[in-house]
């Protein structure tokens, strides 16, 4: 006796056959808002790193959160930007810093890292999601265009 794996969504073909039937500008409209929120997200996340610059940081405040099982420390500092303005702001850090350090890193007129590579997932996603976009439109049209020639 074998047993059939519980279909938590029902029938895939009745899900189609649902999804076929509803208006045109409903299946255009829902998958380009999804689209458009999923590059959207990553580049609001990353739009800090435009204009960064090599500085050295000064830390003058961290203040310890513990948010669930993680604990995170939120730093506020100082850095001399190229053009001679000095910035104060948030530092985002992997490792722990302490007041008084003085580290290296990247910052623009508001926010400063020590570590670009953290500060760039969010881009890298919006990059995957963006290739899948492209990917996903390029394979419908080719399905559509071998439909129409009969093959």
């Amino acid at each position: 006796m074998t047993s059939q794996p519980p279909q938590r969504w029902g029938d895939p073909a009745e899900r189609a056959a649902r999804m076929a039937s509803r208006p045109l500008w409903q299946r255009i409209l829902i998958p380009i808002g999804l689209l458009v929120a999923a590059v959207a997200l990553p580049i609001n996340m990353t739009y800090d790193l435009v204009g960064v610059e090599r500085v050295d940081l000064q830390v003058e405040s961290c203040d310890f959160l513990r948010s669930g099982v993680e604990r995170t420390y939120q730093c506020r500092g100082s850095w001399q930007l190229a053009d001679g303005r000095t910035a104060t702001g948030s530092i985002s850090s992997v490792g722990r810093l302490t007041p008084g350090d003085r580290v290296e890193g990247w910052g623009n007129a508001k926010r400063a890292t020590t570590s670009l590579t953290i500060s760039l997932v969010p881009l890298m996603m919006g990059g995957l999601v963006v290739l899948g976009a492209v990917a996903g439109i390029v394979l419908s049209l080719r399905l559509r265009w071998r439909a129409r020639r009969g093959r």
